[in-house]
């Protein structure tokens, strides 16, 4: 029998038990080995590994209304059929696929004198007290670094103001 014959004749559990296994030995966290588990479990539960087209997948995959869940099982499902192709030498349906959009996260803008309260709050106190901790993260969203927050909390409260 050729590698080939012989991947044809594995079962959904047979599959997800080689392709966890090898994740194993790879060596990946086990938070990674549950997401595999789970993604690509239901993935085999449903559909035929070695007869899914491209389509099917994309079918399978329009079943996941958030964009973020959908990308998850994407990567799963592209992980493993790599992963199927490197080990049993079998064609991928996804070689071309690409992977769907994520929706960007925008963060809520901060006015100039939102900002000014936040560094204001820290050196009024000298420290981010209680009160200002919940301040402080919404500084840390709006600040890229901390190197630039540094530098933000130490211009001088009369130099800030003089920009106005």
């Amino acid at each position: 029998m050729e590698v080939q014959d012989i991947a044809n004749t594995k079962t959904a559990e047979e599959y997800l038990h080689l392709f966890l296994q090898s994740r194993q030995a790879m060596e990946v966290s086990p938070g990674t080995l549950s997401f595999y588990r789970v993604k690509l479990g239901r993935f085999l539960s449903e559909l035929n590994a070695d007869t899914a087209k491209r389509q099917d997948i994309e079918a399978f995959l329009l079943n996941f209304k958030n964009p973020g869940n959908r990308h998850a099982y994407y990567r799963a499902i592209k992980t493993f059929y790599n992963w199927r192709m490197e080990t049993f030498r079998l064609p991928s349906p996804m070689q071309h696929m690409k992977a769907p959009k994520l929706s960007k996260l925008i963060l809520p803008s901060r006015s100039r004198e939102e900002v000014l309260t936040l560094i204001d709050c820290h050196l009024i106190t000298g420290r981010w007290s209680l009160c200002c901790q919940a301040n402080y993260g919404l500084l840390k969203l709006i600040v890229p670094n901390n190197k630039i927050l540094c530098i933000c909390i130490s211009i001088r409260l009369d130099a800030l103001y003089s920009l106005s």
